[in-house]
């Protein structure tokens, strides 16, 4: 999750677009601290980016359609695809996601599963290339608390409540792939 500081920006080019990579922080208010809300447009990227070949793209209120043309014809010179979707907190891909990740650490934490066990049933039985958990740690379960945090703050929704197991872990610096560990021992 990334947070952009507009008001510090110095764009010469009143034509700049401002391209936010963010996973969950709504487009519409960070493009409340610019004088040029229309040009503000979300652009998550997916990890692995380099593998990744689409873009889950976010109209701002006010993101304008120029501003989506020209964003489209960037991503397409970057062999990505952009698929277009509307303003709310964690757009469509965190919305989901975080809640397979989210109820994934929910199975092991209650010994339902073990972490690859998991796994395993979203590729083996659903053709996902990598299981909730497996993903978690590529993002980073710090990363993953921290979405979580901004979706359940912005829907008041009980379904986004973090499992306490994935703060445990955060707690104890197993945050994945970046630390060595996670649900997985990336060190061996």
């Amino acid at each position: 999750m990334f947070i952009v500081i507009l008001y510090q920006c110095h764009c010469p080019n009143e034509s700049c677009l401002f391209l936010v990579n963010t996973s969950c922080i709504s487009i519409t208010k960070i493009a409340s601290l610019t004088k040029r809300p229309d040009k503000v447009i979300g652009t998550h990227f997916m990890n692995p980016v380099h593998i990744k070949t689409a873009v889950e793209a976010i109209k701002g209120f006010y993101t304008s359609e120029e501003t989506i043309e020209k964003t489209k014809e960037l991503l397409s010179k970057m062999g990505k695809e952009m698929i277009i979707v509307n303003d709310l907190p964690g757009f469509v891909s965190n919305r989901i996601s975080h809640l397979f990740m989210n109820e994934a650490a929910f199975v092991v934490q209650d010994q339902v599963a073990a972490p690859a066990e998991v796994d395993a049933i979203f590729k083996k039985c659903y053709g996902h290339v990598m299981g909730p958990l497996e993903t978690a740690d590529l993002i980073g379960l710090d990363t993953v608390v921290d979405s979580l945090e901004v979706l359940y703050e912005s829907y008041q929704d009980p379904k986004f409540k973090c499992c306490p197991l994935l703060k445990k872990m955060v707690d104890a610096n197993l945050k994945g792939r970046k630390t060595g560990k996670g649900f997985y021992d990336y060190t061996i």
